[in-house]
């Protein structure tokens, strides 16, 4: 299961990384040290695909808006609040409002991170994560020929294709018919 980071400080952040590390079938692939707005945090949804997302509740306006980005583009998504609140029993209305199902509080231990994981892949197998629609097109076009638009749409797609993670196919070898 692939999975992102987005908001927590710098203490949680290393509890959660360092937990994690205890889970192989996790794959961690994006922090993101504060919270992106909603443009910013699609084209990280586009790019790393993530099952589920690891977010702070620490800002809860900014939390509120990110809630809201994921509701509007990405129905579903799974979310774990993970947030040293002193009373949790003000902030689980308003998490479950906002449609998170697991809060995780300090200290992250290996028994309760596990318990976090499994009720996560217990809901995607029932419902796996959407898919983000991948279908934008990029067009080059020349002032005049030759100055080079081919070679920048070769090299972007290629750099969209490492980015997402296409470049690794068998499809890349040239065929033999």
């Amino acid at each position: 299961m692939r999975t992102i980071l987005v908001g927590l400080d710098q203490a949680l952040n290393h509890d959660l990384v360092t937990a994690l590390a205890e889970f192989p079938e996790i794959e961690l692939v994006r922090q993101v040290a504060s919270y992106p707005g909603p443009d910013d945090f699609l084209r990280i949804l586009r790019a790393r695909r993530p099952d589920f997302v690891f977010t702070s509740a620490a800002d809860f306006p900014r939390f509120e808006s990110l809630m809201a980005a994921i509701d509007d583009r990405s129905p579903g998504l799974p979310v774990i609040c993970v947030s040293d609140v002193v009373n949790p029993l003000d902030v689980i209305p308003k998490l479950m409002h906002l449609g998170v199902r697991e809060l995780l509080t300090p200290p992250i231990t290996h028994e309760r991170l596990g318990e976090v994981i499994a009720s996560i892949a217990r809901q995607l197998s029932k419902r796996p994560s959407p898919l983000i629609r991948l279908g934008d097109l990029y067009a080059f076009f020349p002032a005049k020929p030759g100055v080079g638009s081919s070679t920048i749409t070769v090299s972007t797609s290629c750099a969209l294709a490492d980015e997402l993670g296409e470049g690794k196919k068998e499809s890349m070898r040239p065929s033999s018919r």
